[in-house]
């Protein structure tokens, strides 16, 4: 009998092109988008190249980048990439590996989709599920013994850390998560398959995209969200590539509600909080203690705060009672 084989999953905080490693898989979603671009970029890759989803481009990485070799895998359009098709990516990075690269002990991978507007843990959850896939189908390099995730912004590496810590259970507050291919769990105590439904409902957040408001995000507005049941989803204007309005009039559309946060009357958060009324999605709207309404919402019901943890508190209980 062939002995188990363990992979460790770690996140790692630093830049995907200047990390050392042996393999780096990255997307390409039919255009050219963030770390992708600018590895072709460094690479000296086309960035129009033609890549059909499924279909995949091997380079040698070094001295341009961190990684010996850099993998490039073709997956559908933004619009179509979804908790599915991060999960299905994973998976096929992990066998394309095994079938490439079957003597590789470490694989490195960025997190896909928070970029552009889906869950951040929902995200993460979809990429595990896929590398977990792989490792019980064994599909994997049969020397792996590492796969890194490579996020270069420090909260969002820590928050990812704090899921592993928090869902998986592991022990002596080890930050990673080891995969059996025996039995799918490891040392670290994985209680279950990480999975997210496709069909599972998502709130849209709009909110100023600037640094005093990410706390109140990430720690008021997205764990409310979250103990609802809901994705927590939002676009990034300054990091979204693409027609930005189209994909947040369609998020809103598809959304089981609106969370708006109208602190500092940015202009664009009161046009997808008028979109929402338009669309007839249930809105929530919030300010922060003193800040100021413009007259077009002066009449409706808007949440005060004080703190993060006010708010938290108070959009958890507005939320439950809507939906009841």
């Amino acid at each position: 009998m062939l002995p188990d084989q363990r992979v460790k999953i770690e996140v790692v905080t630093a830049d995907a092109l200047a990390f050392d490693t042996e393999l780096l898989v990255l997307k390409h979603a039919q255009v050219s988008l963030g770390v992708d671009a600018a590895a072709k970029q460094r690479l000296r890759l086309d960035q129009g190249m033609k890549l059909g989803a499924g279909n995949h481009l091997i380079v040698n990485g070094q001295p341009a980048v961190g990684a010996q070799k850099v993998v490039f895998l073709g997956v559908p359009p933004l619009q179509e990439f979804g908790y599915p098709e991060i999960r299905l990516f994973a998976r096929r990075a992990m066998a394309l590996a095994g079938q490439e690269f079957p003597y590789v002990q470490e694989i490195a991978l960025t997190l896909h989709g928070a970029g552009y507007g889906l869950d951040e843990i929902a995200c993460f959850d979809a990429e595990l599920g896929g590398l977990v896939d792989a490792v019980r189908l064994k599909t994997v390099p049969t020397s792996l013994e590492r796969v890194v995730i490579l996020e270069a912004d420090v909260g969002r590496a820590d928050r990812l850390r704090q899921y592993l810590d928090g869902t998986f259970a592991n022990q002596h507050g080890s930050t990673t998560l080891t995969v059996s291919a025996r039995d799918g769990a490891g040392a670290n105590g994985l209680r279950t398959e990480p999975a997210v439904s496709a069909d599972r409902q998502h709130a849209f957040v709009a909110m100023p995209f600037a640094e005093e408001f990410e706390d109140r995000f990430h720690y008021g507005i997205q764990p409310s969200v979250h103990a609802c049941g809901l994705l927590c989803e939002r676009i990034d204007q300054e990091v979204f590539t693409g027609d930005v309005v189209s994909r947040v009039k369609q998020k809103i559309r598809s959304a089981s509600l609106v969370v708006a946060d109208l602190t500092g009357a940015n202009p664009n958060v009161y046009l997808e909080v008028g979109f929402a009324w338009a669309a007839e999605v249930p809105t929530v709207l919030l300010r922060h203690r003193g800040s100021d309404l413009k007259f077009d919402v002066q009449g409706e019901r808007c949440l005060e705060y004080t703190t993060i943890q006010d708010l938290e508190s108070r959009l958890t209980k507005e939320l439950r009672e809507l939906r009841r």
